[in-house]
């Protein structure tokens, strides 16, 4: 479902995609109508990548299917420099060599039509998902998001233009905890500031903000945690 509003919250238009199992994510604005991510498929059945572009009524331009034989989410989708567009998730189908990598990070580059440039998968841990994607100063890519091991740390991570991992980092509070990052951005000086939440300043069952401002590198300058 995507609606629209006026300055003064009237609808403008509203319409529905898909076949009934679609999932939005993400919209951005274009300079020509609006780009929706999200995914399509459902509880047991095959889950793809699903990408939408409109006119500024919402009339479908072109829609495009990304994934393999079992389950692709992305969650983020950001602008590049070139005039395409990059997608940052999880896949369960281009995974690790073994069975402790059931599901790893998936990245997919399109070009202004959505046309497959390349796509990669990134395994750090035995289990991770990444929650939000930039383009960064030197055309790379810092993603952020989790990874699994003893539990769950929230994971940093800079590719080149091409999805190939540079560096990653981990950041983890406490044993038993669950750190996830959330949004990233890259800072004037080249480093990163990094959003999300954790569980381990907070009473059971609750999380807190969690805010961490790295080096260049990932390497962690300050950490905070707001309740």
């Amino acid at each position: 479902l995507m609606l629209s509003y006026s300055t003064r919250s009237q609808i403008t238009f509203q319409k529905l995609y898909g076949s009934g199992l679609e999932t939005g994510y993400s919209v951005l604005e274009l300079q020509d109508g609006y780009l929706i991510m999200g995914s399509t498929g459902g509880i047991g059945i095959q889950s793809d990548v699903y990408l939408v572009k409109t006119d500024f009524s919402g009339n479908v331009l072109w829609s495009k299917n990304y994934g393999g034989v079992y389950n692709e989410e992305t969650y983020s989708i950001a602008p590049t420099s070139d005039g395409g567009f990059v997608m940052a998730g999880n896949t369960t189908t281009f995974t690790g060599p073994s069975l402790s990598d059931p599901m790893c990070i998936y990245m997919i580059k399109v070009d202004a039509f959505g046309d497959l440039v390349w796509s990669n998968s990134i395994n750090i841990g035995s289990y991770e998902s990444a929650y939000c994607i930039k383009e960064t100063f030197d055309h790379g890519f810092i993603l952020t998001g989790y990874t699994t091991n003893l539990d769950r740390d929230l994971a940093l991570v800079k590719t080149d233009s091409l999805g190939n991992t540079e560096w990653f980092q981990t950041f983890g509070t406490a044993t038993s905890s669950f750190d996830v990052g959330r949004g990233v951005i890259q800072t004037r000086d080249s480093g990163y500031a990094v959003v999300g939440y954790s569980t381990a300043f907070s009473s059971p069952g609750d999380t807190s903000i969690y805010l961490i401002r790295t080096t260049s590198t990932g390497v962690a300058l300050n950490t905070y945690h707001y309740t």
